[in-house]
């Protein structure tokens, strides 16, 4: 879901998690080490690309909730963002969502991906198409 919002950003070309992890394996990196600076630098530059967009799900769930009288069901999804560009390793922008809500699991998750690519848009100056 976050990769067809990001689409949405006409400025935005996403390149494929298999290329992505192609250039990990040729660089003899773990995708969990694709966190520090130079690393970010090295991978992106092979890659062709200005910054890389980071992301984690950190809780991703439904619970029943209520009391002796009335149950029902909160769904919970949070996730984080972090944008950081090739050039500096700089982290450029970040966002993070903690929600939960009545509404079902994938409609709680659709709602919290819009934000964050609605801050990031915003972060970055960019018009809606």
């Amino acid at each position: 879901m976050l990769t067809t919002e990001l689409l949405s950003i006409p400025q935005f070309s996403i390149v494929s998690v298999e290329k992505f992890s192609n250039v990990l394996k040729e660089q003899k990196l773990e995708f969990s080490g694709v966190t520090d600076e130079k690393t970010v630098q090295r991978v992106g530059k092979i890659l062709g690309v200005e910054g890389i967009i980071f992301g984690s799900i950190g809780e991703y769930g439904q619970k029943i909730i209520g009391g002796p009288f009335s149950v029902g069901m909160e769904s919970t999804f949070s996730i984080s963002v972090k944008l950081i560009m090739v050039e500096t390793g700089l982290t450029l922008w970040s966002g993070s969502i903690v929600a939960s809500s009545p509404k079902s699991r994938p409609e709680l998750q659709a709602e919290c991906i819009k934000k964050i690519v609605l801050d990031l848009k915003q972060k970055l100056k960019l018009k809606n198409p």
